[in-house]
């Protein structure tokens, strides 16, 4: 009787042992950035929150110097991303994704950026990089249809034109 007991006990081990073992192979289990966690902080700076939660994601994140404040939260069951959401949701900031980077700021920031593009100076400013950069690459040896293939399949840093706010 005690080693059917210890047979059926085996077996049911085996079966659950295996049974995890094809959850792992299918892809049933959660990755570690998906993990339900408890999270809780007591007025601790937004941005510092914000780095743990990312840091505990495993995702990168960039928070603007913008972001102030301190967050007080008690969140359970949440993966670290979903918390990060929250806390920018509750305290009304944006947060973009981009080229696998979480951006974090606040709505005039966003405002701004939207504007960038409407400057009415840009235009000047990305024929004065073009004009340069086709320049440079005629130095460098480029034909002429080759430089201006080059320049017109570009994109432009738009970081780096030198426009005055």
């Amino acid at each position: 009787m005690k080693s059917r007991y210890l047979l059926f006990v085996a077996v049911l081990l085996l079966s659950l042992s295996a049974s995890r073992a094809q959850e792992v192979l299918h892809g049933v289990l959660p990755k570690p950035t998906d993990a339900q966690e408890k999270h809780e902080y007591q007025a601790d700076p937004i941005g510092l929150v914000l780095r743990w939660l990312a840091k505990e994601a495993k995702i990168n994140i960039v928070v603007s110097d913008s972001v102030k404040g301190n967050i007080t939260m008690r969140l359970t069951d949440l993966s670290p991303l979903a918390a990060i959401k929250v806390v920018c949701a509750s305290k009304q900031l944006i947060l973009n994704e981009f080229d696998d980077v979480y951006y974090v700021m606040t709505p005039s920031e966003r405002i701004d950026s939207l504007h960038y593009l409407d400057r009415d100076d840009l235009p000047a400013a990305i024929a004065k990089f073009k004009k340069r950069y086709y320049d440079a690459l005629l130095k460098e040896g480029f034909t002429k249809d080759e430089a201006l293939k080059i320049v017109a399949s570009e994109s432009l840093p738009l970081n780096e034109l030198k426009i005055e706010k």
